[in-house]
């Protein structure tokens, strides 16, 4: 009977910590979209992200793109690279425009966004411009994108787009496997160990060291994206 009586607490706890943090949500919202109407482009992205993911209203991806078009207009990257998802098809609310979805992916991608980096390498690898692709996974991977720094290493191991290049390919997985806190799927840990096996103890030694002397570099336009919830709630408390 005690246990019972200690699950039951716990449940009425977590009910009620969930609805503050809805009140909370919803309160949130309703102020960034005062702030957004007045025109500010960075609530106007905020908003459109509440509106994306059903932060304090129900999802709306229709209204979420208006607003991140609106904020995309005035000069927000965060919001050009969520025009350039949803022209790219995400939801499938507009027509696809795959020309105009590069466009403003790379307005995110030069201001520094390693998500958009990553996105706008994958676009350049697919139209077969490998050294367009490289050099935004180099981008986004300085900042510790784990994806960008994966696909590195596997081009550099296949040798197909670019000259094979064994310490590259093992030193860029090593930073990828590092990037992703380890997590890594058993066939891909496989491809490492035999590719290790290729590889001169100085080659080795000189790849370890680069992932030893390595760390990530994110860029403040990714930091702030990261950090989107708590820029949100500062926005409207005037902080």
């Amino acid at each position: 009977m005690k246990c019972i009586k200690v699950f039951l607490a716990g449940l009425l706890l977590a009910v009620s910590i969930s609805a503050y943090a809805d009140d909370a949500s919803n309160v949130l919202y309703g102020k960034m979209e005062e702030i957004a109407q007045r025109g500010n482009s960075e609530a106007q992205y905020h908003l459109g992200m509440m509106l994306n993911n059903g932060i304090g209203v129900t999802k709306n991806p229709r209204e979420a793109y208006e607003w991140f078009e609106k904020s995309a207009d005035a000069g927000d990257p965060l919001a050009a690279y969520k025009v350039g998802c949803y022209l790219a098809g995400q939801f499938g609310v507009i027509p696809i425009n795959l020309e105009k979805a590069l466009k403003f992916k790379l307005i995110a991608a030069e201001a520094g966004y390693a998500l958009a980096q990553h996105d706008v390498a994958i676009i350049y690898f697919q139209h077969k411009e490998p050294e367009k692709a490289i050099r935004w996974w180099q981008a986004a991977g300085s900042q510790g994108d784990p994806m960008s720094l994966y696909n590195l290493s596997v081009l550099f191991k296949d040798g197909k787009s670019v000259p094979a290049d064994s310490m590259r390919a093992y030193s860029y997985f090593k930073l990828a496997q590092l990037s992703s806190r380890g997590s890594i799927n058993s066939n891909a840990q496989s491809a490492l160990n035999q590719l290790k096996k290729t590889m001169s103890p100085e080659e080795l030694e000189k790849a370890e060291l680069l992932v030893v002397n390595w760390k990530a570099q994110p860029t403040l336009l990714t930091n702030m994206a990261a950090d989107g919830q708590k820029r949100a709630k500062m926005l409207v408390d005037g902080g």
